[in-house]
């Protein structure tokens, strides 16, 4: 199961925190509309998505669109590891300091559909 993520059916974020309550760790895995797969790590799935549909916009375009992969549980540390496993795949992009992108890979699809709950099941 995806998750299309539509930053028009997210309250705006000033309502966020208590829209989606905070919860254990999660690596995430979301593809990007231009085909990057983004790793990440978050406190708080919902938020996070919604940040990401608004933030990632190229030269001020639209809004970009996210497909939630799955998650892992973890934090920083687990998406350290995950990094390092995917290094030789990473996709340095403009605007993306931490280089938290990666080529959408066989390699990355056969981890994510080894290892993650799929959708937002574990959030």
């Amino acid at each position: 199961m995806s998750i299309q993520v539509d930053s028009g059916k997210f309250p705006t974020a000033n309502r966020l925190s208590r829209w989606a309550p905070d919860h254990a760790p999660v690596v995430y895995f979301v593809k990007r509309d231009d085909g990057f797969i983004k790793i990440g790590t978050t406190r708080n799935l919902d938020r996070r998505l919604y940040q990401l549909s608004v933030s990632y916009r190229p030269n001020g375009g639209p809004k970009r669109q996210f497909e939630l992969l799955g998650t892992i549980p973890g934090g920083a540390d687990e998406e350290a590891r995950i990094h390092q496993i995917f290094k030789d795949k990473q996709a340095p992009l403009p605007g993306s300091p931490r280089n938290e992108f990666f080529h959408d890979c066989p390699q990355v699809r056969r981890f994510i559909a080894a290892n993650c709950h799929r959708g937002k099941a574990a959030a």
